[in-house]
This record gives C-alpha cells, structure tokens and sequence, in this order.
C-alpha cells in the first residue's frame, strides 16, 4: 500500500483513520502492523497516535514495534512530537525516543538546542544521550556555539572515526566512470542534489554511471527521487540496488565514492569506499573539511564533475589516508581512554561544594552551579 499515489484526500483521510484505529485494536498483532503500515506509507499524522500508543502499550512485542517503525520515517514533525515523551515516567519510552531523535541525525540539532534549557535536569541529561549518539562535528560545533563556556564546565571527549581495515580489500585499479553511493536514502543523504550533480557530468560524458546502494527511509523521498532519475534523463546511468553482502565485491567495478549529504551521515560509506581504493567526492557540509582533504570536496554541481574529469585520481593514497587517519585501533584507544578516565573518577568522590575541574557538567546549569560526574564523549 502506497497512500502517495492516491489523489483523493478522502481516501487518505480513510486510510489513516482506518490504522489510527488499528492501532488501538485489542490484537497486538493488529496494533504492531498498523505502526508498521504507518511508517511504510509515511503517514506523518500517524507520528502522533504512535507515541500516544507506545506510552500505554503493554505489550513488549507492540511497543518494539511501535519504536522500529517510528525509526523509519524522518522530518521536523517527527522530532516536534516525541521531545515531550523524553519526560515519560516509562525507561522503555524515553529510550525508545532517545534512538528515533538520534536517528534523525544533525536534522534534529535545532530542536534539540531548546530543550538543552529545559528545566528538568533529567531532560537534559536525555538530549545530551541524543547528541552523543548521534556524534558528528556538528554536534560538538553546536554545543561550543550554544553553551561557549563548555569547555570550562565540563569535559568535551572527541573519538575519531574508526574503520576496520581488515574487513576491506585494497584493489589498485585504473581510472574509470562508475560512482558509488552507500547508506540509507534519506533526506540528510541529500539524493536530490547528487542527481543533480549526475545529470551534469552525464552532460559531459554520457559514459559515467551512479549505482546507489541501500534502502529509502521514506516512500516519498523514493517517489520522488526516481521520478527526478527520469525527469532528468538519467535512466541509462543511474541504478538502485540493495545494500550488497559483499561490499568487496560489489565496489570491485567501481572508481569513486560520492557523497552529497548535509551532514555526516555517509562518512563510514566514504571511509569504507577509500580502504578499498576509491576516489572520494564529497560535498563541503559544515565540518567536511576536517574530516577530508580540500581536494576531495566541492560546493557545487561544476565543482563535482571536476573532481569526477581532473586528473587526480591515487587509489593507494586513499587507502593510505584511512590507515593513517582512521584505523579502528585508534578509535578503540580513545574509547578505552574514555572508560579508563570514567573508572578512575568513580573511585574519586567529588570534593563537596562543587565539581572537580574536567569532570562533566550539567550544561544548562546557571554559571557557578555544577554537578559532578564523568566525561561528555562526543563520538566523530
């Protein structure tokens, strides 16, 4: 069922309220497709009924349901809707919310910001376990710009990026005309925008080709973006396929790695694409450029079919810059750091009357007033 190519309001209208009452059947299992249904189509006004029905659902079965499906779908309406379900008396609920809000990503930053004042300290404990999963250097360029004197209230731990190079096989290969394009679809991902870059260095050159490889995160987002495919002209040079069981493999016949996404949410694909040996083209999102090298960035279309036709093209430098940049062993080193760190102020009580320096802080605390505990880890 896909309720985005229905042209009558009215029988949306009866498909949602069909669900809504689905969901509060006396089955569960009636209850955990709806929220499955709801989420399948998008519905946006389902959001609502959902988190309504996760805080009373007993059943274990539902409420994971509920959770999974609601992980699924994207947007501001999303975020709005289940930041008030962060003061739930329920754990399963406020950990439930706390995924689906990381989930969404560096689009959930702004409303985020807001709730970083809420009064209630839990609250705010909570928000900072959304921005610590969801780790990129915009959270950390968020908290510096929302609380300036961080730094001097708390400890703010940056962990690199780590890949696991064993898992990836280096291939030196010749220069070619195939794009890759890893991870989930969704509107972060920024597909629109690397059509558009597409349709211009398919002007170029006719014979360079976009395989995207992984799953949409909404009905709409796929509509529309095979439509653009067609609209664009592109249907000879530009595939969707799953997301392969052998990564190798499948990016055997590839030479680079593209990425037009808002934020950090392609940054293991990137990664992963450099071990094997591909070229990268990364579009300059806020925090891009110290993560990657100038040469490897663009602002816009032109600038990505230079990257694309120039001349510079070093698959063993690629592999080369992960291993000295983004080997698992040093993320592992800074994680076990952070823990080491973490035991040590355990076995430390906090002097009385106030916090020892470095230990993390309550960050929406009024100046002067701070609470002991351990570090911020900010995952990069």
């Amino acid at each position: 069922m896909n309720t985005y190519f229905r042209n009558e309001g009215s029988i949306l209208m009866s498909v949602i309220e069909d669900l809504i009452i689905d969901l509060n059947s006396e089955d569960e299992k009636t209850r955990a497709f709806a929220a499955e249904d709801i989420a399948c189509d998008g519905l946006l006004e389902g959001i609502g009924p959902m988190l309504a029905r996760l805080e009373i659902e007993s059943s274990r079965y539902v409420r994971e349901a509920i959770v999974s499906s609601l992980k699924t779908m994207s947007g501001p309406e999303l975020v709005t809707r289940s930041l008030p379900y962060l003061r739930s008396d329920d754990a399963f609920v406020r950990n439930g919310v706390i995924d689906i809000l990381a989930m969404q990503g560096e689009e959930s930053l702004q409303a985020l910001r807001s709730s970083l004042q809420d009064p209630d300290k839990d609250t705010r404990k909570f928000i900072l376990d959304v921005l610590v999963q969801i780790g990129s250097s915009a959270v950390e360029e968020a908290l510096l710009a929302w609380v300036p004197d961080i730094r001097n209230r708390t400890r703010l731990v940056v962990a690199p990026h780590g890949v696991n190079l064993e898992r990836y096989r280096f291939q030196q290969r010749a220069r070619g005309k195939n794009l890759a394009c890893m991870g989930r679809l969704s509107l972060e991902a920024n597909p629109a925008f690397l059509l558009q870059c597409m349709q211009k260095l398919h002007y170029i050159d006719t014979g360079y080709r976009l395989f995207f490889s992984g799953d949409f995160d909404s009905p709409m987002l796929e509509q529309y973006t095979r439509h653009m495919v067609e609209a664009l002209g592109l249907s000879d040079a530009v595939s969707f396929e799953p997301y392969p069981n052998d990564l190798n493999a499948w990016l055997g016949d590839k030479h680079f790695v593209v990425s037009c996404g808002l934020g950090e949410s392609q940054i293991e694909s990137l990664l992963t694409g450099m071990a094997c040996g591909l070229t990268p083209i990364v579009h300059n999102f806020a925090g891009a450029d110290r993560l990657f090298p100038s040469k490897y960035l663009f602002n816009i279309a032109e600038e990505f079919c230079e990257r694309a036709l120039g001349p510079e093209y070093d698959p063993a430098n690629c592999r080369r810059f992960v291993e000295d940049r983004y080997p698992l062993r040093e993320q592992l080193r800074q994680i076990g750091g952070i823990v080491n760190q973490l035991e040590s102020e355990i076995e430390s009580p906090c002097p009385v009357g106030g916090g020892s320096p470095g230990g993390i802080c309550d960050v929406s605390a009024s100046r002067g007033q701070r609470t002991c505990g351990g570090p911020v880890s900010v995952n990069l």
